[in-house]
């Protein structure tokens, strides 16, 4: 068993607007509870709120054959209304819910300018840092 006493945990605040990209994989059937799982990955934008790290010691309860980190991020997401492609420029008007999920899920930091009633998020990473997916392939001969 873990003792509450033997968990440590941290948690950075963050003060200033921290703007990321952030890559997560979406079952595409997700809104079809009787379809199949067809995952995919997707890029989302929010600010970053929190990022949590946990150290467990090592446990058997949970295979935890070593002490382990984690770190978790807590992102408010930016639901993207409109995006210039060639540019990577992409629009928004209203924050969205907060999503959490692995700090290696965070792929960069970008900019925003204020763009009339809304903000325009400039993406400067470039196509060749994005993340590569690669699917589990049944091997069934």
């Amino acid at each position: 068993d873990v003792c509450p006493s033997e968990l440590t945990v941290t948690c950075l605040n963050f003060h200033l607007i921290l703007l990321c990209q952030y890559d997560t994989i979406v079952d595409r059937n997700a809104r079809f509870p009787r379809w199949p799982v067809v995952n995919e990955l997707h890029s989302f934008f929010g600010q970053l709120m929190y990022v949590v790290v946990l150290h467990f010691p090592a446990c058997q309860a949970l295979q935890l054959h070593e002490p382990t980190t984690i770190a978790l991020a807590a992102i408010r997401s930016c639901p993207i209304l409109k995006s210039h492609k060639d540019l990577d420029i992409h629009y928004y008007t209203k924050e969205g819910s907060i999503d959490v999920l692995d700090l290696t899920c965070v792929q960069c930091v970008v900019g925003r300018v204020k763009d009339g009633h809304g903000w325009a998020i400039i993406d400067r990473s470039g196509s060749l840092s994005r993340t590569i997916f690669a699917a589990e392939q049944d091997h069934e001969q």
